[in-house]
């Protein structure tokens, strides 16, 4: 059996990813707590060019971090307790626009796989790279 090393390494560095990701998301009232709105405004630009290399880099994970805050914004939507109102649909339809993103990502982040095929019999063949 042969084991594709830079597989593993991608899916290790995406797991590691993933985990920052969900500690900020758990975190993230502190962090804005005992930081200024200058640190926040900073932080949130360097966030998102960080974000940016890592789509051109390796946007399949880029794909699946996507999909992964999609549905958490999805799961913060639905668990509120707060009335249904235009927010309400409209953070619905923006989490689910952040997931077909994602699908998108994860889709032309095969190209070249050994997975493209089975993606492609899914998605379609336009969806893939």
């Amino acid at each position: 059996m042969r084991i594709d090393k830079p597989l593993i390494m991608r899916i290790i560095f995406g797991i590691v990813l993933l985990g920052i990701c969900f500690l900020i998301w758990r975190k993230w009232s502190w962090i804005l707590s005992n930081i200024s709105s200058w640190g926040t405004w900073v932080a949130v630009i360097v966030a998102g060019f960080l974000l940016y290399i890592l789509r051109g880099r390796q946007r399949f994970l880029y794909g699946l971090l996507e999909i992964v805050i999609g549905i958490l914004g999805v799961r913060d939507i639905l668990f509120r307790d707060a009335p249904i109102d235009r927010g309400y649909v409209i953070g619905l339809l923006g989490s689910l626009y952040i997931i077909v993103r994602g699908q998108d990502n994860l889709g032309r982040g095969l190209r070249g796989a050994r997975y493209k095929e089975w993606w492609e019999r899914i998605a379609g063949p336009e969806n893939c790279g």
